[in-house]
């Protein structure tokens, strides 16, 4: 994935920062505030906060480094506010892995579980954008701060063409003094050329405004934008409402209270979240059958493995499962129906996929039918159930939303 980023040049952090000082201590200081722009009042602002941040990051020792847990521990040792310990993850995260451009073109080969977990890539340095988000999620619930995983489609300029048919990045919202921020650490920890990832810190990409935002990140679901009104697809690839993003009204009032919908979404509970959001992005963007098609098939593979894993050997529940395959059916069977409608190459392949899942649902609830009483199929069972966890685990953890 290739992602835009920059490089705050540390020595002229310092050398400006020491400026500031010398000049303040000679004139008045209301003058000199006066003297400066908005602009570059902000830019002083921003490079003495971050050289604060980086500071702040580097009095960690070995020990606080050996694992993320040990990190978020640092981090609620700094006594800092909750502006700066989300900005040290960030720091952390961002200038800590690097872009794992091999995973991100061969993702079929990164199928095993813990190489999608925050600790793996906290040790190996590496991962894709899916890595960082999980990554930094982590720290920040051990810290405390509410963050939300955010998948979506992302561009370089207002020029960039939009792959509408499926989500290709993610980010994450940070809830800051009670209020929703976009975070990218992926765009913050540099960029990619030619299928070569380049090391540079960028700290744009941190709390942005969600007007700016907008503009490089579009959310499969309207209310991860955080406007008042959010932007449509039509608007989107019109080059349209972009730069007043926020500033659009209907009828003198708000569009939407997109916190009331993401304080709805907090209290759905974690196994529909998915199903939730991808509903809310079908609907802003029809093209999308990928996101749906997939919320609906993670939520089933859930079902099918819960069950796998907690009846397999008491046949006093083999009725109760019998019943929640018909479910798991239907759930796979709506998945099936939202990829098919997609003509890339990788959504024909989840079709296969999932109608290899569907057999097999329909020939357990065959063997159940008909040995309910007999235990020998459950021999059957235990001989296949690690093709059978392996197989269906696979798909879910070779894609990246």
């Amino acid at each position: 994935m290739i992602v835009r980023c920059g490089m705050i040049g540390w020595r002229r952090v310092i050398g400006r920062t020491l400026l500031c000082v010398f000049l303040l201590g000679m004139i008045n200081f209301e003058a000199f505030a006066q003297s400066l722009s908005l602009k570059e009042a902000q830019e002083i602002f921003n490079e003495v906060f971050w050289s604060r941040i980086n500071a702040t990051y580097h009095k960690a020792n070995d020990q606080d480094l050996v694992s993320h847990e040990a990190f978020a521990t640092f981090v609620n040792r700094q006594g800092l506010s909750e502006r700066d310990r989300a900005a040290l993850i960030y720091f952390g995260v961002a200038t800590r892995v690097r872009y794992y451009v091999y995973k991100r073109k061969n993702k079929d080969k990164f199928q095993d579980d813990f190489l999608d977990k925050p600790d793996y890539t906290w040790r190996n340095r590496l991962g894709i954008c899916g890595d960082y988000v999980r990554l930094y999620r982590a720290i920040a619930e051990d810290c405390k701060i509410p963050v939300i995983e955010v998948d979506g489609y992302d561009r370089q300029s207002e020029e960039d063409t939009v792959c509408w048919q499926s989500a290709r990045h993610a980010w994450l919202l940070v809830r800051l003094n009670n209020v929703w921020h976009p975070v990218d650490p992926t765009w913050g920890a540099g960029y990619c050329a030619d299928d070569v990832f380049y090391e540079h810190f960028d700290p744009e990409w941190f709390a942005p405004l969600p007007e700016v935002f907008i503009i490089t990140h579009i959310p499969t679901s309207p209310i991860f934008q955080l406007l008042r009104c959010p932007i449509s697809v039509k608007e989107i690839q019109d080059h349209t409402g972009l730069h007043d993003a926020d500033l659009r009204t209907e009828e003198g009032r708000p569009c939407i209270s997109f916190t009331d919908s993401i304080d709805k979404y907090l209290a759905t509970l974690d196994e529909y979240k998915d199903v939730y959001v991808a509903r809310q992005g079908f609907y802003y963007n029809p093209l999308n059958t990928a996101s749906l098609g997939y919320a609906f098939f993670k939520r089933g593979l859930s079902l099918y493995i819960y069950h796998l894993k907690n009846h397999e050997l008491d046949p006093n529940l083999l009725a109760i499962f019998y019943r929640e395959l018909d479910y798991i059916l239907y759930l796979f069977r709506s998945s099936r129906d939202y990829f098919s409608r997609s003509q890339s190459n990788d959504d024909t392949e989840a079709v296969q996929i999932i109608d290899e899942r569907i057999n097999r649902c329909i020939e357990i609830q065959r063997l159940l039918r008909h040995h309910r009483k007999d235990a020998k199929w459950w021999e059957w069972w235990t001989i296949n159930y690690t093709e059978i966890s392996a197989s269906l685990s696979s798909y879910l953890q070779s894609e990246e939303w």
